[in-house]
């Protein structure tokens, strides 16, 4: 059984790798889609189709990564060769997403965009899943485990906070571009100091954590190796669980919800709240800086209410706060703009509403520490590499599918590519924003729904744990020879018998 406490360098170092994904996901969600849609005029429609593409051909890896790492037999333990090794190929294609050769036709742009973005993706997940399992391996206690988890989303958080601090320095008015996000010269330099920083906090993560890898469980599975049959097994298996399958579902419609929104923030900021320029990159940032504020209370609050109350809690807060900041809006029920309430109005209730959304990351990836266990319970098998690879690729196609979704909305409303804010039409404007927001409503809904049916209580977590510890106890005294079973006296007794008997028998 691993530790039940965890020492604070090992949580630190676990999370800190994180941070790579935080960027990976502050950038292809935000500034990658208005980068390409906005600067480089790429159809909406076709930047959104294109990350689509990209998490549809990455849902295969998961999957493959997830399994391969649980049954992987090395030296440096089931996940660590995998986090050492995508650190530089990851790296360098994220780069080569902000590098597109001058003058590109859209379908070359198009294409362009699809080849580096799978594979940026897919070295990722080389990364993501083995680092998000390794977390549910450092504890088996159930609050131990919310903190680890709080650690990677604090980090996460602060590598989302670098692309929109980044983009405070990268992107500053010029006289040429009043509209500094709108200068094409300032993103490839932006990418490759972003890509430097993802390589360099993988590396760190994984020596950081190198130490604990004795004390990690070891492959319980004959097989070894990237066995497709043994990928398609290990899915049927934890998809008769109904704890994995509420989770899960419940997670994959509210991620769209908060990426559909987080993928619209600059174009919010810039059409729809019609902030200064020099604001417009500071109301994303002051919105990750808010949720990593907020992530280590998110155990605490979870610790008394639950997980499952605790997620809901955050679905309610961050859906009912944004949508109700929109329709006001809409409505003509806010400030008047420009003034300095109306700068109250939109950064406060951005923070309020980050508060909230700083949980399910925190939740999510604890809930699936827990039922790891309710899966080993059933199966005897411990296979957190494919249930992290499975909510891995539920968050991308999420992703994804908001991408598509913002990229529809933005054709929809007929917001042409390079238009300066002052020039676009107060209707089409408030039509980004109400869509957005009926959007989001019908999804914290369903997402509502769905979680109601998760099963797995803290009491329920306990028993579970008590069963799985009887059981390996048991194990355990089944496979003592009885020499070591009985005492000196007896055993050397024994021995002198059977000397005796062979004696006699020859």
């Amino acid at each position: 059984m691993p530790p039940t406490k965890v020492g604070f360098w090992t949580k630190f170092w676990f999370g800190f790798g994180q941070g790579a994904e935080g960027i990976k996901t502050g950038a292809l969600t935000s500034v990658l889609f208005f980068y390409y849609s906005q600067v480089l005029g790429l159809d909406p429609a076709l930047t959104g189709l294109a990350l689509l593409i990209g998490v549809v051909t990455d849902g295969f890896s998961d999957a493959l990564i997830g399994s391969w790492s649980d049954s992987l037999k090395h030296k440096w333990g089931r996940r660590h060769p995998f986090m050492y090794a995508s650190a530089v190929p990851f790296g360098f294609s994220f780069i080569l997403l902000f590098l597109p050769p001058d003058r590109l036709v859209q379908w070359q742009l198009f294409a362009w965009l699809v080849f580096w973005v799978v594979l940026a993706r897919n070295f990722m997940t080389l990364f993501v899943v083995p680092h998000y399992a390794l977390g549910a391996e450092l504890s088996s206690d159930h609050d131990e485990r919310t903190n680890i988890v709080a650690y990677r989303a604090f980090f996460g958080y602060v590598g989302s906070t670098l692309v929109f601090a980044l983009g405070l320095c990268f992107f500053a008015s010029t006289d040429l571009y009043p509209v500094g996000q709108l200068n094409p010269e300032k993103y490839p330099l932006y990418g490759i100091v972003l890509g430097g920083a993802i390589s360099i906090m993988i590396i760190f993560s994984a020596l950081g954590t190198h130490s604990a890898i004795p004390t990690l469980p070891k492959p319980n599975t004959a097989a070894s190796g990237l066995l497709v049959r043994t990928t398609i097994s290990d899915i049927r298996s934890i998809s008769k669980g109904a704890a994995f399958r509420h989770c899960l579902a419940g997670y994959f419609v509210w991620v769209i919800g908060i990426i559909l929104m987080r993928t619209l923030e600059i174009y919010m900021g810039t059409y729809f709240w019609r902030l200064e320029k020099s604001l417009v990159f500071l109301l994303p940032t002051i919105a990750t800086l808010t949720m990593l504020a907020g992530t280590p209370f998110w155990p605490l609050i979870i610790k008394y209410i639950g997980k499952k109350r605790g997620f809901m809690l955050s679905v309610c807060g961050y859906g009912g706060v944004l949508s109700a900041m929109v329709l006001m809006h809409v409505f003509s029920l806010t400030p008047t703009q420009g003034t300095k309430s109306y700068l109250v109005f939109v950064f406060g209730g951005t923070i309020v509403a980050s508060l909230f959304a700083a949980a399910p990351p925190v939740v999510g990836g604890s809930m699936i520490a827990d039922i790891a266990d309710d899966h080993d319970l059933r199966t005897g098998m411990r296979n957190e590499g494919i249930l992290f690879g499975a909510i891995s690729f539920t968050t991308k196609f999420s992703m994804g599918i908001a991408a598509q979704l913002a990229g529809l909305i933005l054709s929809l409303i007929g917001l042409e590519a390079r238009s300066d804010p002052a020039a676009v039409p107060t209707e089409v404007t408030l039509r980004l924003g109400f869509v957005a927001v009926l959007l989001l409503l019908v999804i914290g809904t369903v997402t509502l729904l769905v979680f109601r049916g998760y099963p797995i209580s803290r009491e329920a977590h306990d028993q579970i744990r008590k069963e799985l510890s009887e059981r390996d106890r048991k194990a355990a005294q089944d496979e003592t020879p009885t020499s070591v079973l009985k005492s000196p006296k007896q055993n050397i007794t024994q021995r002198t018998i059977d000397i005796s008997d062979s004696l006699q028998s020859t």
